[in-house]
């Protein structure tokens, strides 16, 4: 059983790796963004919000995955989880922001909204399941548009 200090840690990097991703593709898209607890974007294009959207969602699962094989590994999986079912269960911002959730929503629609929200619960389920140190299984990642996918991971 984990103790305190890992989980906390597991927790701090999932977080750090979802706010990573949110400044690195509003960098990309030569985006000005401020990070936060509610993030804005020097944008209305909808295409680059939706994918700075979703970049948040896909960092922190990249840092999840390079995490695999550590000593805190099973900490990050159950922490990468119950940080993407708090997305998919809740897709509003609990801090007064429009929320990633939301923002996917508002430009892509509300299927587009659905889909992230499945694929955020299969990803967290694929998480707790998967055997430790193990690359194979499903993931949350986005389209060139910013469009919501679920992935399959691993080598085949």
């Amino acid at each position: 059983m984990p103790g305190l200090a890992e989980t906390l840690l597991a927790f701090g990097l999932m977080l750090g790796g979802h706010e990573m991703g949110h400044g690195l593709e509003a960098d990309r898209q030569n985006v000005p963004f401020k990070s936060g607890l509610v993030w804005h974007a020097g944008t209305n294009d909808k295409k680059k919000l939706a994918r700075i959207a979703n970049a948040g969602l896909e960092g922190q699962g990249i840092l999840s995955r390079a995490l695999l094989g550590t000593k805190i590994e099973k900490s990050v999986r159950v922490a990468s989880a119950l940080n993407n079912l708090g997305y998919a269960l809740i897709p509003g911002s609990v801090t007064g922001g429009v929320g990633d959730v939301r923002m996917i929503e508002q430009t892509k629609g509300k299927k587009a909204r659905q889909f992230a929200q499945g694929a955020l619960v299969a990803s967290a389920i694929s998480d707790i399941v998967r055997e430790s140190n193990s690359n194979i299984g499903l993931g949350y990642g986005q389209s060139t548009s910013g469009t919501p996918m679920l992935i399959l991971r691993g080598r085949f």
